[in-house]
């Protein structure tokens, strides 16, 4: 005779503890101390079927019932549920109780997918947001990402981050070394989409080098090669196909990363001419610098040195940029702006000049798009005209933008830029940005921790 929709007492060591998305049940000493003392007062939903009876929301109070050696248990008979149906019971029921740990969540996702619920009725069917959904699912397939979230602690936004290069175990390793902060992220990214680049263009027949030493005279790049000795046509104005005839089997590429205002950095592909000279070309030569040349095999050693050091830091300086402005994008789409903007804003504004300003950065800022012609500054007039109430954030705009959009900032910003950088830096670290090395490096560690 069917008990369905009765409450009947049973012995907890007759239930059966069917697969539950909790993988780490949690049973603490006080809650077994409590079910010996009062036994279980919330009955047990268990449905029927043909082994016994198979709970359904109460594995907890289940397993407590039996280590406390409880000999009946209240519990309420429902009908059979689909498997989907009793993980999002599970789901939904928990969240209400004993809030599921983040891994949990992840894998009781994971298993609805299994079972063929879409990401849309997973977000319908469990109140959460789709792009949750789709963050634990895809973490929910990569084994790094949910062993950086039980083993390392990291956050379910840091385990998404690490799901997003599965297949590539060396970038899962350095974003979890840097505690996948938005700089290790980005550097990732950066670096596969270079390397992206870089494979199709050597599928291309062109030989990709890193990058080109400016000390050895034998390789120019395109944009300071002319086909004539009066210099009065570039080679990187030539059509492809003619430039790769003209420099033969002397091309060579390296890839670059460029700001874009839409997207981020984003690589390009730039091309110079090694043996330019054998090959009819001309350069214009660039001012050597006035510093007497090393001589000694210590001093050139040295020199080498200095000059990795700095192509390294510039290169992290650029990726560390990208964050930081994606960073101060997010600022300015807050209502209330943080402490000590407007003291910025003001000494911005009389120390940079309206003339030749850059407001193709504070656009960027601002999230709008620049007219074909003209000068920017009327589109953010015309920003502020829509948007009035934005004053503020765009007032801040144009002080961050003037130092953003300096010329090199992006690249040598970490050279302490006209002595502006450093309590630039230490200002947006007080407002919660995330400072990167580089970017620590000109401020002091010390400084940001004081």
């Amino acid at each position: 005779m069917s008990n369905e929709g009765t409450v009947v007492r049973v012995d907890p060591a007759t239930l059966i503890v069917a697969a539950n998305v909790r993988s780490n049940t949690k049973v603490t000493k006080e809650f077994v101390a409590s079910v010996k003392l009062h036994g279980v007062l919330v009955p047990i939903t268990a449905q029927e079927a043909e082994d016994g009876l198979r709970v359904v929301d109460g594995q907890r109070r289940t397993l407590a019932a039996l280590e406390a050696g409880v000999a009946e248990v209240p519990v309420f008979v429902v009908a059979p549920l689909e498997d989907a149906a009793r993980i999002v019971d599970q789901v939904v029921v928990n969240d209400h109780r004993e809030q599921l740990d983040e891994v949990e969540q992840v894998l009781a996702m994971k298993e609805l997918e299994q079972l063929g619920v879409s990401a849309a009725a997973i977000a319908k069917r469990t109140g959460t947001k789709r792009k949750a959904v789709d963050g634990a699912l895809a973490v929910g397939g990569s084994e790094q990402a949910l062993v950086a979230m039980r083993e390392h602690q990291l956050s379910f936004d840091a385990a998404i981050a690490i799901a997003e290069f599965e297949g590539d175990r060396a970038a899962q390793d350095r974003i979890i070394r840097m505690g996948a902060s938005s700089y290790a992220v980005a550097q990732e990214r950066e670096r596969r989409a270079s390397a992206a680049l870089a494979a199709e263009v050597e599928a291309q027949g062109v030989k990709v080098i890193q990058h080109p030493d400016w000390d050895d005279a034998r390789i120019r790049p395109a944009s300071r090669l002319y086909l004539d000795e009066a210099m009065t046509q570039r080679l990187d104005e030539v059509e492809h196909e003619e430039l790769v005839r003209l420099a033969g089997d002397g091309l060579r590429a390296w890839v670059v990363l460029k700001w874009t205002a839409s997207d981020g950095r984003e690589p390009s592909v730039e091309y110079g001419v090694s043996g330019w000279k054998d090959r009819g070309l001309f350069a214009r030569e660039v001012p050597t610098s006035s510093a007497p040349k090393p001589e000694t095999p210590e001093e050139i050693s040295a020199a080498k040195e200095e000059r990795r050091r700095s192509r390294e830091s510039t290169k992290a300086w650029s990726t560390a940029t990208g964050v930081r402005v994606a960073w101060l994008q997010e600022l300015l789409q807050r209502r209330t702006l943080p402490k000590g903007w407007e003291l910025l804003s003001v000494r911005r504004s009389l120390a940079s000049s309206m003339q030749g300003y850059p407001w193709s950065m504070v656009l960027t800022l601002l999230r709008t798009e620049r007219s074909s012609g003209g000068l920017g500054k009327y589109d953010v007039e015309a920003y502020l005209t829509e948007h009035p109430t934005r004053a503020p954030q765009v007032a801040l705009a144009l002080a961050v933008g003037s130092l953003e959009g300096a010329r090199e900032f992006d690249r040598k910003g970490w050279q302490g830029h006209f002595g502006e950088t450093k309590p630039y830096l230490e200002l947006l670290a007080s407002w919660g940005y995330e400072l990167s090395d580089v970017e620590r490096q000109v401020i002091h560690a010390e400084t940001v921790a004081a």
